[in-house]
């Protein structure tokens, strides 16, 4: 079997009709008939052609885009470069950084802990995390003026599943409490532990009492660190048994091995108008973090979805029952916030939020403009890769605009 390469890219083109797997996968989803699933016979055209415009406008590197559709590949499109100085197109193979889409892979982790009974949704999380009892939210003041107060209610680990919790991100705002985490500098820092990290974490104030109301934060990371005490073993060891490896994902992880680095697709930032080529940094510069930090490839992605997808199976393997995936997708934050379940932004009215799609579908992005969405009413799932700063969902958008314009009523 030969896959062919041109200046715009990878394409299943007759490789989706015959059904063959490609070398670069161990266990793709099988590939389908856009047709048979009803779409459009020329939607892998149809995204293509669209995102082959902002390559040629300059403001997009490339891009991996898979649509499947009742658990076979109808749509397999690449476009552009992995890298332009070397002129080499996106492939199958190729890994990308999920920045932020981590959070799923996290939670899904940490709902297998919620289902062996090793971690209590409604737990306080000071009973993993002794230090948090204490933990003070801010009501006013700066500096050594600052006054808090204690918690209204324990935060709890249900909380962090839905950023809740009254913690933040650092760079996220320009609140004494924002201020004081940068200054503390608390985050995964190179060579950091995630013990360091929750340490450091204990001595910030909340920036809100838990369950007011939605920050998007740091609030998966230590998610992370329960999965890490629950399990008795390091974060990664325990998402690597308990999701990855039966799942068959061998290209998806917290770290790239040298032997796999040649695979990196490059990163770019758009800055007045040009892409520029990021410094490649270690893939091991961090400990393992709830909220950030995987890599992963386009068939890799697919396949963690489609188990999600199929109510928490895949391939006889299951990592969740049907009841715990459709928690994830039940809305946790209060009235006026955006609608968030368990570790995953889920739509409860697309078409408020300008989005193509049905009620109940779920994903989440990255900070790279990666993103990925499950839509079980439709059984669609959709992984866009690209590695280009800064975030913007513009291309979330326009994927499910064409692939739900193409979808057949």
């Amino acid at each position: 079997m030969s896959i062919g390469f041109t200046r715009r890219g990878f394409s299943l083109g007759a490789l989706a009709l015959s059904g063959a797997r490609s070398a670069f996968a161990a266990t793709p989803l099988p590939v389908g008939s856009a047709a048979r699933e009803g779409f459009a016979p020329d939607l892998a055209q149809r995204l293509r052609r669209a995102m082959q415009g902002h390559v040629d406008e300059g403001i997009l590197p490339g891009a991996m885009m898979l649509v499947a559709r009742h658990g076979h590949t109808v749509a397999q499109e690449a476009v552009g470069w992995r890298d332009i100085a070397a002129q080499t197109p996106p492939t199958p193979d190729t890994i990308y950084r999920l920045y932020s889409s981590t959070k799923v892979f996290t939670a899904v982790t940490a709902l297998t802990l919620v289902e062996s009974g090793k971690l209590e949704l409604d737990a306080p999380v000071a009973r993993y995390i002794p230090a948090f009892a204490n933990l003070r939210v801010y009501v006013a003041g700066d500096g050594d003026t600052m006054t808090t107060a204690p918690q209204n209610r324990p935060m709890t680990v249900r909380d962090l599943f839905a950023h809740r919790s009254g913690l933040t991100y650092g760079g996220f705002g320009d609140s004494p409490i924002h201020k004081l985490l940068q200054k503390r500098g608390v985050g995964m820092g190179p060579g950091e532990s995630l013990k360091g990290f929750i340490d450091a974490l204990a001595t910030v104030p909340l920036l809100f009492q838990p369950g007011d109301h939605w920050e998007y934060g740091l609030s998966s990371d230590v998610l992370g660190y329960l999965v890490e005490v629950t399990a008795g073993k390091p974060f990664d060891v325990a998402m690597d048994e308990r999701v990855l490896k039966p799942l068959g994902l061998s290209d998806t992880g917290f770290t790239v091995p040298p032997a796999k680095e040649s695979r990196m697709a490059t990163s770019y930032a758009l800055r007045d108008g040009r892409l520029q080529a990021q410094p490649r940094r270690p893939f091991t510069l961090r400990a393992p973090e709830g909220g950030g930090g995987m890599f992963s490839t386009v068939g890799d992605f697919a396949r963690f979805l489609q188990m999600l997808c199929n109510g928490g199976t895949l391939d006889g393997r299951r990592i969740l029952k049907p009841e715990t995936v459709a928690m994830m997708n039940v809305n946790q934050v209060p009235a006026g916030g955006p609608t968030y379940g368990l570790g995953v932004g889920i739509e409860n009215d697309p078409a408020a939020v300008n989005t193509r799609g049905s009620v109940g579908s779920f994903g989440w992005s990255g900070a790279g403009q990666v993103h990925c969405w499950v839509d079980p009413k439709e059984q669609i799932i959709g992984v866009f890769l690209t590695q280009c700063l800064p975030y913007t969902i513009d291309r979330d958008t326009e994927m499910r605009t064409i692939v739900y314009g193409g979808l057949k009523s």
